[in-house]
């Protein structure tokens, strides 16, 4: 039974929203840390194994291999605005449409096992390491969306259900290339988006994730159109009310576009075609 605080008038307030609470812990920190012992579990379960295999056998990913040689290039002191691939179609090199933001997390982690474990083991450290390091936002965003939509009660199934689910192996150690970021940003972009009722500044964040999918790659193209439909047809039915929301989506996805189109690309190809980046 929820409790009740006396306002200073008497009257009795119950707590709901973001601040209604189970016991003596707030609801938001008993879904966070269902999620967070939900991926440790799943760390404890893949990771040795993983570290394991990243070490002998490595990579089996033709995705993963490709990411991996992009990433060595870059590592080596290739542009991080030049992303050709000089083994692929010689001798004039490939340029290839694969994002820096998926290439820069993953050599940092590299550079940090070499420097934590020692030379040679950075890059079975990263392997591993990345693709269960971005699948805690992915289900601590299913938990909140199921939350918000279904109450306390429907937080377990989704977690049972999530770990149940066979697109969990996109999170398992060697999964390097951009489809499990994709699959984690759509995660995030549905959580902002149904936050985004109670708290119109979510909206803002919907929009700069939107831009960041999008400058990963146009798989996401078909989830971002619905977020983008969602606003102004929410605006039409609901009215005035709904447009802080609107309007704060738009900015972030405005303001998140632009900084992502020139931050990528260098200044020289900002007005050249490509294939599946912003252009």
């Amino acid at each position: 039974m929820k409790q009740s605080a006396p306002h200073s008038n008497g009257t009795l307030a119950t707590a709901s929203g973001p601040e209604r609470s189970m016991g003596a812990l707030p609801e938001q920190t008993i879904v966070f840390l269902g999620a967070l012992l939900t991926w440790a579990l799943f760390v404890a379960l893949k990771g040795p194994a993983g570290w394991q295999e990243m070490r002998s056998s490595g990579l089996a990913d033709s995705d993963a291999v490709m990411r991996l040689a992009q990433i060595r290039d870059f590592l080596s002191g290739q542009s991080f605005y030049d992303l050709t691939q000089h083994r692929m179609n010689a001798p004039f090199g490939l340029e290839m449409h694969w994002s820096r933001l998926i290439d820069v997390p993953i050599a940092a982690l590299i550079i940090l096992g070499n420097l934590l474990l020692g030379p040679g083991y950075g890059e079975p450290f990263a392997m591993t390491v990345w693709p269960m390091l971005i699948f805690l936002p992915a289900l601590v965003s299913i938990c909140f969306i199921c939350r918000e939509i279904g109450g306390m009660g429907a937080v377990l199934p989704a977690l049972v259900f999530t770990i149940a689910s066979p697109r969990i192996l996109a999170f398992s150690p060697g999964q390097i290339d951009h489809h499990n970021v994709q699959i984690m940003l759509c995660l995030v972009l549905a959580a902002c988006v149904v936050a985004s009722q109670r708290l119109p500044k979510a909206s803002a964040a919907a929009g700069a994730v939107v831009a960041l999918t999008l400058s990963i790659g146009l798989e996401s193209i078909a989830y971002a159109l619905i977020c983008v439909a969602w606003y102004p047809i929410l605006w039409i039915i609901k009215g005035q009310e709904r447009m802080p929301q609107m309007a704060y989506f738009g900015l972030g996805l405005f303001a998140s576009t632009l900084v992502l189109a020139f931050g990528l690309h260098a200044p020289a190809s900002g007005f050249s075609a490509a294939c599946d980046v912003f252009s």
